[in-house]
């Protein structure tokens, strides 16, 4: 498999998520969401009111919403390591506003956050 550039947006782009026709991402930082059409024209580009965490991956998961996870270092003390937030984020796909966010405050064995939150998130949404 060969990688071909489909086109080009000013910004570091993570998150990406196809949602029939429409293409969604987020920023580095998550300080930014944004929707291309598949030609590449900015159809949205939104602040993210938010600033819980730094979303590392996206996914649809249907019903016209996608969940986004990711982390934060948070500072503990001037002696101390950062403390590893990660979290949950469910929006809306079209308006790409937030509906709701949660913490994750468990840890591996290794004292990071869960893999579920650092990489690639597959969550069915269930009435």
């Amino acid at each position: 498999m060969k990688a071909e550039k489909a086109f080009h947006v000013d910004d570091h782009i993570g998150g990406l998520v196809d949602q029939n026709g429409k293409i969604t991402g987020v920023s580095w930082g998550s300080r930014k969401f944004y929707q291309w059409n598949e030609q590449g024209q900015q159809l949205l580009k939104k602040n993210n009111p938010s600033h819980f965490i730094d979303y590392q991956d996206c996914e649809n998961v249907g019903q016209g919403k996608m969940v986004c996870s990711g982390i934060s270092e948070l500072p503990t003390s001037a002696n101390s390591k950062h403390y590893e937030l990660g979290g949950l984020a469910l929006l809306d796909s079209k308006t790409l506003d937030m509906i709701h966010e949660v913490p994750v405050t468990e840890f591996s064995h290794k004292g990071m956050s869960l893999p579920v939150i650092r990489c690639s998130c597959n969550l069915p949404v269930k009435d």
